[in-house]
């Protein structure tokens, strides 16, 4: 069979047109494996031949997140890598379709289409941006759950007729031109899903299709995006000419022959992972090929530059190979006050994911972050021998050759320092270029980051093996570490491709972290997040506590899915994990759940989508048994949009629960640290809810401390910084 490019959907962007064409494996369409940076297949003739040359491509453009549709189309729309499944929901917008479905399977974070039409005071009756859908599932890119954006500023959907008999592809190109003249949008994200489909159906063991199915629906999305390109800057279209800018890529790959083949995608192998970027338009370079590797996450940002709009909670960086003008919208408000926290950053870049720890006395505190001020986001350490007053300077601990590092973990024993972190690395792995691949990463410090050990890579995503159904890959991803007094234990989340197939796994070790034995959490979850860990030795027993959330797409009850906050418990200190449990079920988003505990006393607090009223909760449960029993949940924040809880047992005896609550009332929104404290085991917390952070700001994310220090990343002054503040 020959190799050509990719195998997912074929996406656009207009004044901003971005085609999506789903499954495509860059050999598929895009580079000879002989000759890496030459479009070489006949099956893309229109784009090698015709479109390519009028513009700037992207050689080593990469999925490096969940190589799924869901996940692909989110992941170009917000700039963040998106971990969600497939899904039906339409956010009862959808043209011709006002049904709601039946679970929350938005984005967490805003989409470009939010981003314009907030920017420009647009809502989705105003018609300026537009999802125009090829699957029939209803892709959820439309809007977001954040809490400053949402539905009120989304995008509208248009998925192509269901009555049509002519191809999909060519239907929904239909549809396209159509809401393109009828409506003239600035922003247009149009999927062409036929090669995802004919790339499925030409599994062996599937009668409805052959790989020549696959080819040849290449060759008419191939046609479809040029005939696409020739309507926006035809002398007649007034509108679009000389004002459009077209981006053609794709959501994900497919299975490589060495890894499963056309079956299916969603692994990690360089033919899930290995993308193409075209783009042309006014402010686009000709007859330009950028060799460096790119990301899905570095498309949002790249529209944001192109049509003027700040996108501050992506974490890409903006392709400016295919830009003709310098990058400018990467900063955004700054608000100019708040003087009395405590800055520990000052980078102008993005500085995020801070988490926090303390010595036995509390004088010194340790504090590990992801920074991205060279470029890529690389792993920092800082430190304070006066109780947070003064910080020293960062130093890094991920290694060189990363190419991405993400979400660290820190711990005390005694007075090392422990971090875990995940990591990308390029990977050969028997293709023509190397392929990143995530790994989970351990280092520590004995004297306040003077001298850090090797970073060892604890575990490492699995590539998927033939039978793929049932030897399917696992990514790093989330890991959490925390010590009980014996062990010390750090758990990440695996992701797989199969439903009910992926994994927690907790890594523990006795020695420093010299050895790291292996025990499952959760074998049968299917998409896990946000885990947690907490620790503590008790009564002769060394007892850890693990929460996290997951969407299970199987499960019976509430229409038939449901998003969970799970929960589970060891007694020796991570070796085995015996009481698997659900704390919370419901159809709305959950996120963001956190552990503490004063054993017998264990609390879990999460985040919980108001749909209804459009905001975020803070919610809490406990036990006073060491998780045996657990009562009924209870609402800890007030009446305004609540995210990002983060739950300690303090030195003073007492839980905290530290969250961001957003005052949506002015312009800028504000966003600001708040907590409330039990000094009962958390049965009843405090009546007043008080304030954290300082002024006007824009806080998100906090991690907090034994000796109740708190770190979280502020975007304050228009870049992403860490703060730190103690109540």
């Amino acid at each position: 069979m020959e190799r050509l490019s990719r195998g997912g959907t074929v996406c656009a962007v207009a004044v901003m047109a971005a085609a999506l064409m789903f499954g495509i494996w860059v050999r598929d369409v895009s580079a000879d494996p002989t000759t890496d940076y030459v479009i070489a297949s006949d099956y893309v003739e229109c784009m090698r031949d015709s479109l390519a040359p009028l513009g700037t491509r992207y050689q080593n453009f990469w999925n490096n997140g969940v190589t799924q549709t869901h996940g692909g189309h989110l992941t170009i729309g917000t700039g963040i890598w998106q971990l969600l499944p497939n899904s039906t929901t339409s956010f009862g917008i959808c043209e011709g379709d006002d049904t709601e479905d039946n679970i929350s399977t938005e984005p967490d974070k805003p989409t470009f289409f939010e981003y314009y039409n907030k920017a420009n005071s647009y809502h989705p009756d105003s018609n300026k941006t537009f999802y125009v859908g090829g699957k029939t599932w209803r892709d959820t890119i439309a809007c977001s759950v954040d809490p400053e954006f949402g539905r009120s500023v989304g995008g509208r959907v248009v998925i192509y007729p269901q009555d049509e008999t002519a191809p999909a592809d060519t239907a929904t190109y239909r549809v396209l031109i159509n809401t393109l003249s009828t409506y003239h949008p600035h922003l247009v994200l149009v999927n062409f899903k036929d090669v995802d489909r004919y790339g499925h159906w030409a599994d062996p063991d599937d009668e409805r299709g052959e790989p020549s199915d696959y080819y040849r629906a290449i060759v008419v999305a191939d046609s479809l995006v040029w005939n696409l390109w020739k309507w926006l800057d035809a002398e007649w279209n007034t509108f679009y000419k000389g004002k459009t800018t077209l981006i053609v890529t794709t959501d994900h790959g497919r299975h490589d022959d060495d890894h499963g083949g056309f079956y299916h995608h969603g692994g990690i192998c360089h033919g899930c992972r290995h993308l193409f970027l075209i783009a042309v338009g006014p402010d686009t370079p000709e007859e330009t090929v950028v060799t460096r590797y790119a990301y899905q996450i570095d498309i949002c940002p790249t529209v944001g530059e192109l049509l003027g709009f700040y996108y501050p909670h992506a974490r890409g960086s903006a392709l400016s190979e295919m830009l003709e003008f310098e990058p400018s919208h990467q900063t955004g408000t700054n608000y100019g006050a708040g003087q009395d926290d405590v800055r520990i950053t000052s980078t102008d870049s993005i500085s995020v994911s801070p988490k926090i720890a303390s010595s036995a006395t509390g004088d010194t505190l340790h504090v590990v972050y992801a920074d991205k001020s060279d470029g890529e986001f690389e792993i920092m350490y800082a430190y304070s021998t006066n109780s947070g007053s003064d910080w020293s300077s960062p130093a890094q601990i991920s290694t060189d050759t990363a190419i991405d590092a993400q979400v660290p973990s820190i711990c005390m024993i005694g007075q090392d320092v422990h971090t875990v972190w995940m990591e990308s690395r390029l990977h050969k792995d028997g293709q023509a270029d190397s392929v990143p691949r995530w790994y989970l990463c351990h280092s520590r410090t004995t004297d306040c980051g003077g001298h850090w050990s090797n970073v060892i890579p604890v575990a490492s995503s699995k590539y998927e093996r033939v039978p793929v159904r049932e030897k399917p890959s696992w990514t790093i991803w989330d890991p959490s570490i925390n010590y009980d007094g014996g062990n010390k234990m750090c758990a990440a989340a695996l992701y797989g491709i199969e439903r009910n197939k992926n994994r927690i796994v907790s890594f523990y070790s006795t020695n420093g972290g010299a050895h790291w034995d292996t025990s499952w959490v959760d074998t049968l979850a299917w998409v896990p997040q946000h885990l947690d860990l907490a620790s503590e030795s008790y009564q002769n027993d060394d007892w850890g506590f693990a929460a996290w959330c997951d969407l299970d797409t199987l499960a019976t009850g509430l229409k038939g899915y449901a998003w969970y906050i799970k929960f589970n418990r060891s007694s020796n200190g991570g070796a085995y994990w015996f009481d698997l449990r659900d704390l919370h079920k419901d159809s709305t988003y959950v996120a963001d759940p956190t552990v503490a505990t004063d054993l017998p006393y264990v609390v879990v607090s999460w985040a919980l989508w108001d749909g209804d009223n459009a905001k975020w909760q803070t919610y809490c449960g406990r036990s006073e048994d060491v998780g045996d029993h657990w009562e009924d949940e209870a609402v800890l924040s007030s009446d305004s949009t609540a995210i990002d809880p983060e739950l300690i047992f303090a030195s003073d005896n007492n839980f905290y629960d530290f969250w961001a609550e957003y005052d949506r009332s002015g312009t800028p929104v504000d966003a600001h640290i708040v907590y409330r404290y039990s000094t009962d085991g958390g049965e009843h917390w405090s009546s007043n809810q008080y304030r954290l952070s300082d002024g006007q700001s824009y806080s998100l994310r906090p991690h907090a401390c034994k000796h109740k220090g708190v770190v979280w990343e502020d975007y304050r002054h228009g870049t992403w910084e860490i703060y730190f503040d103690s109540p």
